[in-house]
């Protein structure tokens, strides 16, 4: 802008002119376009208080509630991001950009309907908005609709080639599809436009973990976090390669972190839970469970890892019920199949318990741990030939091994003579 008293041009965010020093008259445009300079710097709080002043002003500024609430998302104070920008698009209800920045408040909130219907507004006002499809992409992507989340992608990046987080929202539908070679190839893509976009590192650290490559999983997550400290699912996440490893103590560190820094996220309560029962500190698995639930009481892994958590404890009938549970909410939960059939290991139901392990092998034909659980189980029934055939076939996969089961399978074999 320029100077009405010298006539020189001005920083947009200036105050006063630092040529002929004259304070400049009290404007919701050159509060908002500072508000806008310290948003750039990330000093949200000098941000926020500008936005106030120019909404103080022109009180239906709705580029000013608009960038206001986008502000208030980014400090995490979500009631209000949604107050303000709904303001916005009440006073101008063809502001594509502010039903965008409504849906992504609803992500956060974890209202994905609501967060669907906002990004559907934007599309409709602007079918060039290729943040709103990749927004709509990310939010389809946690409903497990991987075919809408990559039709979805691909629009954004056919009108945006370099829009790195289309790239990586496409990775991460790959990678929930099994397909865990595509999801490196997109990641690496918008890791190249956009070299500090942690998510898409945690989300090729996915996809190494997905193909049992776990030191480049860690390495990954170790950027994410390094790029973004407050990434809560990167912990998780690496937490969960930890704990893989037999690295219980260092796993249970990460967790921690992930739940300090989002109190609803279940997976860390969740796999926190599954870690303590594996340390034998039962009280806790449990109550890790019961918080993953209580935030979210159709998770099926947290009935199924609250199962196997009962398992250890030795009350065995209401570790079957759980499993129950996380079967009735997911039929295709391996864990609860497994953990099921641990139990009725425990009760010397074996022959439920291998009915159970089989349903694991029909779903999941190279689990290693049923492998191993089914091998115990026909040794039970003094069936040596198939519990020595289970072992072997988990031995044949020793890459995905941690060295002591390694060790362990090896000593039953000799156990089990010729």
């Amino acid at each position: 802008m320029f100077c009405k008293s010298c006539g020189k041009e001005i920083e947009d965010s200036a105050t006063s002119c630092k040529y002929c020093e004259t304070t400049l008259k009290e404007d919701a445009t050159v509060f908002h376009n500072r508000g806008i300079a310290y948003y750039e710097k990330g000093e949200l709080d000098k941000a926020i208080e500008d936005f106030d002043k120019a909404i103080n002003l022109k009180p239906d500024f709705a580029e000013a509630l608009n960038n206001r609430g986008f502000t208030y998302y980014k400090k995490g104070n979500l009631d209000k991001a949604i107050e303000d920008c709904g303001k916005a698009v009440s006073i101008s209800p063809n502001y594509a950009t502010a039903w965008n920045n409504l849906g992504l408040v609803y992500i956060k909130k974890r209202d994905l309907d609501k967060a669907i219907e906002n990004f559907d507004k934007a599309i409709s006002l602007n079918p060039n908005l290729a943040e709103a499809w990749n927004n709509r992409g990310f939010a389809y992507v946690k409903k497990g609709n991987l075919s809408k989340t990559i039709e979805d992608c691909d629009k954004a990046i056919a009108l945006n080639p370099n829009l790195a987080e289309a790239f990586s929202n496409r990775g991460l539908a790959y990678l929930k599809k099994g397909d865990s070679e595509k999801a490196i190839e997109d990641c690496e893509k918008a890791i190249r436009l956009n070299p500090n976009l942690s998510e898409a590192f945690n989300t090729r650290g996915l996809a190494y973990a997905q193909k049992g490559t776990l030191t480049k999983a860690i390495e990954d997550f170790d950027n994410a976090i390094s790029i973004n400290p407050e990434l809560a699912e990167a912990f998780n996440n690496r937490g969960s390669i930890y704990y893989r490893k037999g690295s219980v103590d260092k796993a249970i560190q990460d967790y921690d972190k992930a739940v300090i820094l989002d109190p609803n996220l279940v997976e860390a309560f969740n796999n926190r839970g599954i870690a303590y029962a594996q340390k034998g500190d039962i009280a806790k698995a449990i109550e890790d469970c019961d918080k993953a639930i209580n935030i979210n009481p159709n998770y099926a892994e947290a009935f199924s890892n609250r199962g196997f958590a009962y398992v250890k404890k030795g009350d065995l009938d209401r570790a079957i019920e759980d499993c129950d549970k996380a079967i009735s909410l997911n039929p295709k939960l391996t864990d609860a199949f497994n953990n099921r059939g641990f139990a009725y290991y425990k009760r010397g139901e074996l022959d439920k318990a291998i009915e159970d392990y089989e349903k694991v092998i029909l779903i999941k034909p190279n689990d290693i741990t049923v492998m191993i659980n089914i091998g115990m189980a026909y040794k039970g029934k003094e069936d040596k030939e198939k519990a020595r055939f289970w072992w072997n076939e988990a031995l044949k996969r020793k890459k995905f091994l941690p060295d002591k089961w390694e060790e362990e399978i090896g000593k039953w074999l000799g156990e089990l003579g010729e």
